[in-house]
């Protein structure tokens, strides 16, 4: 039980600090109370390393994946199979590795047309201004297609 618990703790902390989540979401995926979340949250000081962290995507895709492993591992070590609980935390776990890869791609955009922009304003300001426009509605359209998709 008590191994359990720290398990829930850590994968709280982990979507709490490194994804962005905030209490409701990660105590609906954890499958705690909110006001659980909150205590775990400042004891741990976890706004404050939501706000220092500057983990990679590769890093955080590979601690959910861990996450997601743990699950699964639970149910296999007790030789039964995985909760409805445990089965949405995975259904939740999947679905963020998702989005991670989606959300990275749209900043991935972001960084690459905005030094693209800062390129091409020395050169002609008023092609750059057009430009900008055509951006801005791509990374719209982009965004648009992520809430669609999740």
């Amino acid at each position: 039980m008590a191994k359990e618990i720290d398990n829930k703790k850590a994968l709280a902390q982990l979507l709490y600090v490194e994804n962005g989540l905030t209490r409701r979401e990660v105590s609906d995926m954890v499958g705690v109370a909110e006001t659980t979340i909150t205590n775990w949250s400042e004891k741990g000081n976890w706004k404050t390393l939501r706000v220092s962290v500057i983990g990679s995507r590769q890093k955080t895709i590979e601690r959910l994946y861990a996450a997601l492993n743990d699950v699964l591992t639970i149910a296999e070590s007790e030789g039964r199979i995985t909760t409805q609980q445990e089965a949405k935390l995975i259904t939740q776990l999947t679905a963020a590795i998702s989005n991670i890869d989606r959300t990275q791609d749209i900043a991935f955009y972001v960084s690459v047309l905005r030094e693209f922009l800062q390129f091409i304003r020395p050169l002609d300001l008023s092609l750059t201004q057009n430009i900008a426009e055509y951006i801005n509605s791509f990374i719209q359209k982009k965004i648009r297609e992520i809430k669609t998709s999740g």
